[in-house]
């Protein structure tokens, strides 16, 4: 991949999450009201994009845990942004198409990381209903 490229991905991302206020590839889905359906997939399938008469669908599979479900839901995020008329038959094998959708991920991802770490100790135990005191700030 060029660095074209990466700076366009990036660049992509950062408008999202400025127009959202959000990296969570959950929350951007909704907002970009994307389908995510959990689905049973086969073995070695962890997910895959889809769109079906205009509809953007994320398929997940119900046997990944829930962190890699996130990477997972970060990863078809990108190809729904990234390669939104592509279904899922025109991108086997495109490895250009899997780089850009990781790397799409992974910065999504990293923001989404720098976001929670502003949070300040009362933000964190509003959000988790844990009490101040038992909140170590270790980043």
């Amino acid at each position: 991949m060029e660095l074209a490229d990466l700076q366009n991905i990036k660049d992509t991302v950062d408008k999202l999450v400025e127009k959202y206020e959000t990296a969570d590839p959950w929350i951007l889905c909704e907002r970009l009201n994307i389908i995510v359906l959990i689905s049973d997939l086969p073995i070695g399938v962890n997910g895959f994009y889809q769109l079906i008469k205009g509809r953007q669908i994320i398929h997940i599979s119900r046997w990944v845990s829930n962190t890699q479900m996130k990477l997972v839901c970060a990863h078809e995020l990108a190809h729904a942004i990234l390669h939104r008329n592509q279904n899922i038959c025109h991108r086997v094998g495109n490895a250009k198409m899997e780089k850009e959708a990781e790397y799409f991920k992974h910065y999504l991802l990293r923001l989404e990381v720098n976001e929670v770490s502003k949070w300040s100790r009362e933000d964190i135990s509003n959000f988790t209903h844990l009490s101040e005191d038992m909140i170590i700030l270790d980043f």
